[in-house]
């Protein structure tokens, strides 16, 4: 097939133009001539006859483009992967919804029965991503933070600017907006505690810029997605003897948003960045992103790496023993208390009282359950 569909309207300027990401446009050249060898019409002739299968009050003649591309899927689905098969599905999409005419696929329409088997990706668990960042750098470390914990890509954080983000302050969650780079759909997420630390210190030792990347090497210049995913890959089969690529992290991401079980399906799209849902929200996000927060502070016990699910657990240790402690030793001062301890002043007395803790109605429990044991 020709490259002449590439110079139409409806493709150059309506579409592959309007898409941020030189990858997709990329993919989508290579997929679209599946769709047009079998539609057999030009791009701008798909587009009019949409615009008018939608006027016609025949569902057959309305649904025209969807039984179409459900077709193709069936005669895709005997030669080509799942996930070869979806990307074709995906492309005619991103088409006509950039034309202004979407697709509208029901859940049969987007089910795919490829009899060839994908490759499956092994994604790292907390644990080995805990391993990873604790022998990476610091500037790596922000990296797979952005990724694993806010749930960008490497092409994401590579284009991420300081000036975005003007208030990166410690102490809690940032609730943060920022447009995908490969489709420009914005993002609501947050900045977890451990990445505003870690780009905090990155930060200081840049000098505490105002302006520029985000994110950079030790060097001071900007990552490259293929940078990172060799940083990744060659740190985890060091660390882990396993090569994962950068990209499993945003997966993974996806992975501990499902265990932390997020009732609400357009908070979970709008956390990952998918159209669905943002569109719908955007204003509504923007002015009230209390439900992504608290969405957001449910999953992160899951996301930390660097102790604070730990510390959490150790805190609650440490009160208890202190609490078995501070009991213990007040028995000994009750107990001690006609001995030694007469001996001592009333001052020291209330000085050894107040470091215990004992309110005068704990002092009362304490002398009577000393009367008790009498």
């Amino acid at each position: 097939m020709s490259n002449a569909w590439l110079k139409d309207k409806a493709v150059s300027e309506n579409w592959l133009s309007q898409l941020g990401s030189e990858r997709t446009v990329s993919n989508y050249r290579s997929d679209f001539p599946k769709w047009l060898r079998h539609i057999n019409m030009t791009p701008s002739e798909q587009i009019q006859k949409r615009i008018k299968d939608l006027q016609s009050t025949d569902m057959k003649e309305r649904r025209f483009f969807e039984r179409e591309l459900t077709a193709l899927k069936h005669k895709l689905e005997p030669n080509y992967r799942e996930s070869s098969v979806r990307s074709v599905i995906r492309t005619v999409q991103s088409f006509f919804k950039y034309n202004g005419m979407p697709l509208v696929l029901t859940s049969v329409d987007s089910k795919i029965k490829s009899t060839k088997q994908d490759t499956v990706i092994k994604l790292p668990s907390n644990e080995e991503i805990r391993a990873i960042y604790s022998h990476a750098s610091k500037y790596l470390r922000c990296a797979m933070l952005l990724s694993y914990q806010s749930g960008f890509d490497g092409n994401d954080i590579c284009t991420m600017q300081i000036q975005d983000f003007p208030q990166l302050t410690e102490g809690e969650h940032l609730f943060v907006i920022y447009k995908r780079n490969k489709t420009s759909v914005p993002t609501y997420t947050c900045f977890s505690v451990e990445l505003l630390h870690d780009l905090k210190v990155c930060m200081t030792e840049r000098g505490n810029p105002t302006h520029g990347y985000l994110v950079t090497s030790v060097h001071d210049k900007p990552f490259t997605s293929s940078t990172l995913n060799q940083l990744f890959s060659r740190l985890s089969e060091k660390v882990l003897g396993k090569k994962y690529v950068f990209k499993t992290l945003r997966k993974c991401y996806k992975r501990e948003m499902n265990k932390a079980k997020i009732q609400d399906s357009e908070v979970k799209k709008t956390l990952i960045g998918h159209s669905i849902g943002v569109e719908a929200n955007y204003s509504l996000w923007k002015s009230n992103p209390e439900p992504i927060i608290e969405a957001y502070n449910k999953m992160f016990p899951l996301l930390s790496i660097n102790g604070a699910r730990r510390s959490k657990e150790d805190i609650t240790e440490l009160k208890k023993k202190y609490e078995e402690l501070k009991h213990a030793m007040a028995l000994i001062y009750a107990s001690a208390k006609e001995e030694g301890l007469a001996k001592l002043s009333f001052q020291n007395m209330t000085e050894i009282e107040k470091a215990l803790g004992l309110t005068s109605e704990e002092k009362a429990k304490e002398e009577s359950e000393e009367s008790e044991h009498a």
